[in-house]
């Protein structure tokens, strides 16, 4: 078992080091630049401050913020390609730059004494025919991964491009409301599936079962975007008779004085739908998953020769059949923690609930990739421990189960 846990445990750290490391070089190639964001956002222009001034207060936003430093470890680029560009580069210029150094042209062709980009330079080819040839650059600590990587093992994502606020303060108020809609969805959506699915399985009737099953598949192929804005119309507002206007309207009032979880507990009237929603869309499925594995413990020898025995169905049911059938149900609840945690951005977004799902969506709106890396990140940790907590699980549901490397 230790052996196990070691190796899981390794595995899981190299794979959250992979993800993050994806995770971070995709925001490398989004089309906006945080640097100008943040001079909007304070109120700096160009227009205003004129280009000199404008360029000064850009590099030392950029130096600040690290962009002057390289993304990751090393890169591999054209022997043509300088180590590092001017931090007070824009990064229009920098992409105008990047574009004329892969057509061959020398670098020194490009830029003036600061490596700022010039348009209208004598434009020379590269010295070397194998201007083409890859170059390796190793820069060791001193990058932006590393930089984020390390100030993410503290909880510190840096701030929102946004708003300027720290990051984790965005994340530690939108959690509350995810966990608490999605544990409370996963206790529902076990209570039912549970009781239900194992009551389906003792069906001796195959067109019963087969009934069953095809509202069960048909339950669990609605829409959750549509079933979501059906409830939203007929039963928050006066659109079809205020007979069924039963639940308070979309979203959640602000209350900065009040913390979030008290802001949950008033609000568990708006939440009502979003959480009919979840279960509706799990609850199916998980009766599926049930009655299947409560099906084949009921076709085990082990069940003949307890009722043989004398043994009650009941009793036999609760300390044999239900435990060795619990695999699926593990299955189910490993993959549903995670997707509690990252969130249900259908589902918040249409009942404007200020959960993880939602600002996931805005951010990913508003270019604020701090916030998206950071919530990748910790969706990422979730999952593979409640993936080696599962492993652990299903040992101790069933023995037989061994856990090898």
């Amino acid at each position: 078992m230790l052996k196990f846990l070691l190796n899981r445990i390794f595995i899981s750290i190299i794979t959250l080091i992979v993800i993050s490391y994806f995770a971070f070089g995709l925001s490398s190639y989004i089309n906006t630049d945080p640097v100008e964001q943040l001079l909007a956002r304070s109120g700096f222009y160009m227009e205003e401050q004129g280009l000199s001034e404008y360029r000064k207060e850009y590099e030392r936003v950029s130096l600040e913020l690290g962009k002057n430093l390289a993304p990751f470890y090393f890169k591999i680029t054209p022997r043509n390609h300088p180590s590092y560009f001017s931090s007070a580069l824009f990064q229009q210029e920098k992409e105008s730059l990047i574009k004329a150094l892969n057509s061959g042209y020398s670098y020194e062709s490009l830029v003036d004494d600061n490596g700022i980009y010039m348009e209208e330079r004598n434009r020379q080819s590269f010295g070397s025919r194998l201007w083409w040839v890859p170059r390796f650059h190793w820069f060791g600590t001193d990058n932006q991964y590393h930089r984020w990587i390390s100030s993410a093992l503290v909880f510190d994502f840096g701030t929102s491009i946004m708003d300027g606020r720290p990051v984790e303060e965005h994340v530690f108020e939108a959690l509350p409301w995810t966990i608490f809609m999605g544990l409370i969805a996963l206790i529902i959506s076990a209570a039912i599936s549970i009781p239900l699915g194992s009551y389906v399985a003792s069906f001796r009737n195959q067109k019963r079962e087969d009934r069953v099953a095809t509202i069960l598949y048909g339950l669990h192929s609605i829409p959750v975007f549509w079933l979501a804005t059906i409830l939203v119309v007929f039963f928050t507002t006066n659109e079809y008779g205020t007979w069924t206007n039963w639940f308070p309207s979309v979203g959640i009032r602000p209350s900065p004085a009040s913390s979030t979880w008290s802001r949950i507990l008033q609000s568990l009237g708006h939440l009502i739908l979003p959480v009919f929603c979840l279960v509706i869309h799990s609850v199916a499925f998980d009766i599926i998953q049930i009655k299947g594995s409560v099906k084949r413990q009921l076709l085990q020898d082990y069940v003949m020769t307890s009722r043989a025995k004398g043994v009650k169905s009941f009793t036999l049911f609760l300390r044999h059949i239900l435990r060795n059938a619990l695999v699926p149900m593990i299955t189910i609840l490993v993959i549903g923690i995670p997707v509690m945690i990252s969130g249900s951005i259908v589902v918040e977004t249409i009942f404007n609930i200020p959960g993880m799902g939602r600002l996931l969506l805005e951010s990913l709106y508003q270019g604020d990739w701090n916030i998206v890396m950071a919530i990748v990140l910790l969706s990422s940790v979730i999952t593979t421990i409640s993936f080696l907590i599962g492993d652990i699980l299903y040992v101790w549901a069933n023995p037989k189960i061994k856990l090898s490397i």
